[in-house]
């Protein structure tokens, strides 16, 4: 199970989510992926959906508005969050306000013994019924701008989280977005159930210094040392994806431990290393508690090793029509494409498709 989190906005965390919950579906087709939305934004809903392409400016995106046809309040992140904040209380009267009339996932099902765990899918749509660009065996919490969790609710409302997650089949694969507030109950439940991080990131060191220091208190760092200090850290950081470098070649490198699928530009590499030793320096004297398995690191290499990668930059014009049109690399095609009002041709992309489709599978296999 994976959170993907940043508190700095376009980071990449909804693309790259997006980009590697489809790749998992497509390479295992017999299992299944569960995205779970945690975002106000709804970057990874909308992609999933059907794409940001609008039929006009001020329209809903396409990929949006198919998640509000094929949900209701209650079927989606919304009443997932509800539902989680109400807990085995909901479950010991007739259902009144929210669930009435309707179907109470804590109700006891017949048979049973007394509230059961959810069953996330129950809160899930199947995006390839409107996107077809989309592997079958994906499913998504749609996030449709309301995300009704207090600060007083989350920590109960993960451990309710956590008892659904463990009742999911064994052949399933779990994908958390999370919002830009990091410090929001959304992001921190979501960082208290998952069991790792995956942290794009910036190249650049106004991007990188604003994860530890933000006015707003939405630090991703912060945040996450202090969960660690309450004792509600679950994931830990798994992998720091520095997004949209620079390719000179598709062969792999490795500098200074830092294991990319291609060879970046020196000066990206460089910068890499530096916020690289930053991150050692910083977190060296705690024993790299806030990292998965961190207490196996003892130098600069092994750091850079173990939790560092990259994922190469594409075209604007490649990733524009991938996003207007909700394609995955893993169905994009070399060919003439139009969303909405925009029309490209990606009929010479060949050789570029691949290697974003290459550079991906590499990420999920790291990872």
């Amino acid at each position: 199970m994976y959170a993907f989190g940043n508190n700095k906005g376009g980071s990449g965390k909804s693309t790259l989510l997006f980009q590697l919950a489809c790749e998992a579906a497509r390479r295992d087709p017999g299992g299944e992926v569960l995205v779970v939305d945690l975002s106000l934004y709804s970057d990874a809903t909308t992609l999933l959906m059907g794409g940001t392409a609008r039929p006009q400016v001020l329209a809903a995106s396409e990929g949006a508005q198919a998640a509000l046809d094929a949900t209701r309040p209650a079927t989606r992140a919304e009443g997932l969050l509800r539902a989680l904040a109400a807990g085995e209380e909901q479950a010991k009267a007739e259902p009144s306000g929210f669930f009435s009339g309707g179907w109470n996932p804590f109700k006891a099902q017949p048979g049973g013994g007394g509230a059961k765990a959810l069953d996330l899918r129950e809160f899930s749509v199947v995006p390839s019924a409107s996107n077809p660009a989309v592997p079958e065996n994906l499913r998504v919490v749609a996030s449709c701008g309301k995300l009704p969790l207090e600060e007083g609710e989350w920590r109960a409302a993960a451990e309710r989280l956590s008892a659904a997650l463990a009742a999911l089949p064994k052949n399933c694969q779990v994908y958390f977005d999370t919002d830009h507030l990091a410090a929001a109950p959304v992001s921190k439940m979501a960082f208290a159930c998952a069991d790792k991080i995956v942290l794009p990131m910036s190249l650049d060191d106004n991007d990188f210094s604003r994860m530890f220091i933000d006015p707003t208190g939405n630090s991703i760092w912060g945040v996450l040392q202090e969960l660690q200090d309450e004792g509600l850290l679950r994931a830990k950081v798994w992998k720091l994806v520095f997004n949209r470098v620079t390719a000179l070649k598709n062969e792999k490198t490795q500098h200074e431990g830092i294991d990319s699928p291609f060879t970046p530009a020196k000066a990206c590499l460089d910068q890499m290393d530096a916020i690289c030793r930053q991150l050692f320096e910083c977190y060296s004297g705690s024993g790299f508690e806030l990292f998965y398995g961190g207490g196996e690191v003892a130098t600069q290499r092994q750091f850079n090793e173990r939790y560092v990668t990259a994922f190469r930059s594409a075209s604007e014009t490649t990733m524009n029509i991938a996003k207007l049109s909700g394609s995955p690399f893993c169905s994009l095609k070399a060919q003439k494409m139009s969303a909405g009002k925009v029309n490209c041709d990606l009929s010479k992309a060949t050789l570029q498709i691949e290697a974003l489709q290459q550079g991906i599978q590499d990420i999920l296999k790291i990872l």
